[in-house]
């Protein structure tokens, strides 16, 4: 009996460590390499520390947010929402295992992801969908399985989750070109727009050129594999760093003394509050021309310096 429950245990821990292994090695990795580079102080703040201002919502519209957001996926995720309720009940109550005590147990855990910062924006419930969508499809096959009442009296549930689910997307996957999906999703084609706007610096720049955008789309950099000004990827890089004043004098630094190739100005920003736009735009006026107006973007281009015994620093 003894050597049977050593063994039990034995398994018991080798499934816990090989649960746990692959993402505890993969943060170490992470950590080391930032560590190495001398930036492990910047990326714990960027990652975990800032997020402290970004959870701090007015309470009075928690649920809100909430009951919009659920609403405004309903439609689409009906199916999902519903086997997943049915099954996290079956598996908690009615299948009482440590497998599936723990499955059941993943579903409140994951929203509680969803809700910790209390904004709920729809895309945040995208992580709810594989334990969903696991807990659900174990207990379809389970109904599946045993046939009988329960399965005849949750088809026509399933049935007409299925109908609102094809009718609310079959158009995305059969119908849409990938800008009316981002205009249908999102009310604007920011997402594609970007697509165009990085293959036009993309074609007008070299590797070792830095680019600056100021605004929401830090996706341009990923698009046109071109380096980021410092650590500038957005507009809130300066405001919301642990201290924004040398934040900005290292701006100032790096715009003097490497200026992009192509500053790309989101208007729609409300640059007159951010700090350091002042200081940006005074220096863009100076030493940029106004090359493209492209979707969102207002696309400033360096000045040919050849001919200049010194920059027009505008700061």
């Amino acid at each position: 009996l003894r050597s049977g429950l050593m063994r039990d245990w034995k398994g018991r821990l080798y499934d816990a460590l090989s649960f746990v292994t692959p993402p505890l090695l993969s943060a170490l990795l992470v950590i080391a390499y930032f560590a190495y580079q001398g930036a492990l102080a910047d990326m714990y703040y960027w990652n975990v520390t800032i997020h402290k201002t970004y959870v701090q919502q007015d309470k009075s519209v928690f649920f809100r947010n909430m009951r919009g957001s659920i609403g405004y996926l309903f439609e689409e995720q009906l199916l999902l929402w519903l086997s997943a309720l049915g099954s996290g009940i079956w598996l908690l109550f009615a299948n009482r295992d440590l497998k599936s005590l723990f499955m059941a147990l993943l579903l409140p855990v994951s929203f509680v992801g969803v809700a910790m910062p209390g904004h709920f924006h729809p895309h945040y419930f995208i992580q709810l969908a594989p334990f969903f969508a696991v807990a659900g499809g174990l207990g379809l096959a389970h109904l599946w399985g045993r046939k009988g009442w329960p399965l005849y009296l949750a088809l026509p549930a399933i049935v007409i989750a299925f109908w609102f689910h094809v009718k609310a997307d079959y158009k995305y996957y059969f119908v849409y070109t990938p800008e009316e999906v981002s205009a249908a999703k999102y009310g604007e084609t920011t997402f594609a727009d970007s697509v165009y706007i990085a293959k036009y610096i993309k074609e007008r720049t070299r590797p070792g050129d830095y680019i600056l955008h100021w605004g929401w789309e830090p996706e341009l950099y990923f698009l046109t594999n071109r380096r980021a000004l410092n650590y500038i990827t957005g507009y809130q890089a300066i405001e919301w760093s642990p201290d924004p004043s040398r934040a900005l004098q290292r701006m100032i630094y790096s715009l003097q003394n490497s200026p992009p190739k192509y500053i790309i100005l989101q208007p729609d920003a409300a640059f007159a509050e951010v700090s350091g736009f002042a200081e940006l735009y005074n220096f863009t006026q100076n030493n940029y021309i106004l090359e493209q107006e492209m979707g969102y973007a207002l696309i400033y281009r360096l000045k040919d310096l050849r001919n200049d015994s010194t920059m027009n620093k505008g700061l």
